[in-house]
């Protein structure tokens, strides 16, 4: 089936314009390799197995391109009686100019398609409609604000440039306009969005991160494809050896001349980075770096039989969120050989989950449904759920202290007082965060630490990010890191609580105030 996809192109497309025009479509191996996958994979009942499939790649790599030639393809050979093909950029003479204006041209110059395929209407001189007759087929061009988007059979939609679109209409409206087609695909083709929380390029790119990263922690969706050429995050963009993994087609249609041009502009001015990094690098512009690598994560992940920690001395840290985001209880035990070990236990009002699953784009009803997410009754936290795990764990473990935030858990650590828990304030800055954090980032580099591969907790830990002062100080950043951290933030609590207690009196005042002055 991929064969065939393949043989389409390269047999029946040609180039239009620049210096290949008139000549034979010649697909690289990335491309072959996209369709391959795309095509190739077949369900039990013989459709194709993957209906939406997101690519992200540097500009200039022929994706516009390869897109307008799917398109074609969905619309003819696909063999799909009354295909409805759509192509949506966010405005309709963007896609007009470019993915329809493609794949017109490449039919005019095609045998197979120049007599079974016309334009029936234009748009400032680019083709919006073309017809196949033969076929009851149609490739039409949308913008992301067109009104039209309700009542679709879609086939095959392409969705041009994600990262420049600010609503998720148009996306949302072509993947529930699929439903009624036995194998249809929605395709994305975009460079990388700036580093804004929140835009719909953000959430279905870490959404399909996720798709990627999340086989270890059982996060899978078996009809997305997800390509991804980019830099990685601790590459240098100045470095020419990198460049092909955000540009496959480094050589071809992306000159190293241009680039290496682009790069110096970039090196010489820094108002220019950005767009560098972004354009050229497929990478999010002034995005944190990522603090915790996968590969650190998951060699730190192993069973552990919680039993043999009964009794077991242990310091305790907890961060109670927003009533109605997640709160998070850590505990750090130091072994005898000096190696950490951390477990966790995290919170969601049960009638949000949905709705938060829908926000962060992760199975939490899952993750409740395993054990690794508890929920509590309503639409807000009660801290009198978290107050009872804490009670309960400091039966169960010898808690040396609970860590808390002063400003956030003031009733909480007032109910644990009133029945001899022994509770610190923890405050939320810099210079308080800076040992903890040092350590738990070089615990999880160099392997020191160990914890039982919770899959709502390995999603936050790649999540995070830091924060850094003058002094070199750093901490988990909530507004800066791609989505919740909140687990990471109750451990490296927990961890200062046992410096503080490992190291001395005299690391006391970096944490804490005589008594509890402040809650």
């Amino acid at each position: 089936k991929a064969g065939r996809v393949i043989r389409f192109f390269e047999r029946n497309l040609r180039h239009w314009k620049g210096e290949w025009a008139g000549q034979a479509l010649k697909l690289q191996p990335w491309q072959q390799f996209v369709l391959w996958v795309i095509f190739g994979w077949r369900r039990a009942d013989g459709m194709r197995r993957f209906r939406r499939v997101w690519l992200e790649v540097g500009r200039k790599n022929g994706k516009t391109l390869l897109a307008a030639g799917l398109g074609l393809y969905l619309m003819d050979p696909d063999g799909e009686p009354g295909a409805e093909i759509f192509a949506t950029a966010t405005k309709l003479s963007q896609v007009s100019r470019y993915v329809m204006r493609d794949a017109w041209e490449m039919s005019r110059q095609s045998d197979l398609l120049r007599d079974r395929i016309e334009c029936t209407r234009t748009i400032e001189g680019g083709p919006v409609h073309l017809v196949c007759e033969a076929r009851k087929s149609t490739f039409t061009a949308l913008s992301s604000e067109s009104s039209t988007f309700d009542a679709l059979n879609v086939h095959g939609a392409i969705l041009d440039e994600m990262h420049e679109h600010r609503t998720m209409t148009a996306y949302e409206k072509l993947e529930t306009g699929m439903g009624a087609r036995r194998q249809p695909m929605l395709i994305v083709v975009t460079t990388a969005g700036d580093d804004t929380p929140e835009t719909p390029y953000a959430k279905l790119h870490d959404y399909a991160v996720n798709v990627l990263e999340g086989f270890a922690s059982g996060f899978d969706d078996d009809a997305l494809a997800v390509f991804i050429f980019a830099l990685d995050e601790d590459d240098d963009p100045f470095d020419s050896d990198v460049w092909e993994k955000a540009n496959p087609n480094l050589g071809v249609s992306v000159k190293r001349e241009y680039l290496a041009e682009q790069a110096q502009k970039a090196e010489n001015d820094g108002a220019f980075m950005p767009s560098f990094l972004r354009y050229h690098c497929n990478r999010r512009a002034a995005a944190a770096a990522r603090a915790i690598a996968p590969e650190h994560w998951d060699a730190c992940a192993e069973a552990i039989d919680w039993s043999e920690y009964d009794g077991a001395t242990c310091y305790g840290g907890i961060d109670l969120s927003s009533t109605q985001d997640l709160t998070s209880v850590a505990l750090c035990f130091v072994r005898g050989d000096g190696g950490i070990v951390y477990r966790w236990w995290n919170f969601l009002p049960i009638e949000l989950l949905a709705e938060n699953s829908r926000r962060d784009l992760v199975p939490y009803a899952d993750w409740a449904a395993q054990g690794h997410l508890l929920t509590t009754p309503g639409n807000q936290i009660d801290d009198r759920a978290i107050a009872a795990l804490v009670l309960e764990l400091s039966e169960r473990y010898h808690v040396a202290q609970w860590a808390v935030d002063p400003w956030h858990a003031v009733q909480l650590a007032n109910r644990l007082q009133e029945v001899g828990i022994t509770v610190v304030k923890f405050t939320q800055d810099l210079p308080s965060f800076g040992a903890p954090v040092m350590h738990f980032l070089d615990e999880v580099r160099a392997g020191a630490m160990r914890h039982d591969g919770n899959p709502l907790v390995r999603w936050c830990a790649l999540n995070a990010v830091t924060k850094e002062d003058a002094h070199g100080n750093r901490k988990f950043h909530k507004a800066a890191s791609r989505k919740r951290i909140d687990p990471i933030v109750a451990a490296t609590m927990a961890r200062g609580r046992a410096l503080v207690l490992d190291t001395g009196a005299a690391v006391v005042a970096l944490y804490e105030s005589e008594g509890l002055t402040v809650l």
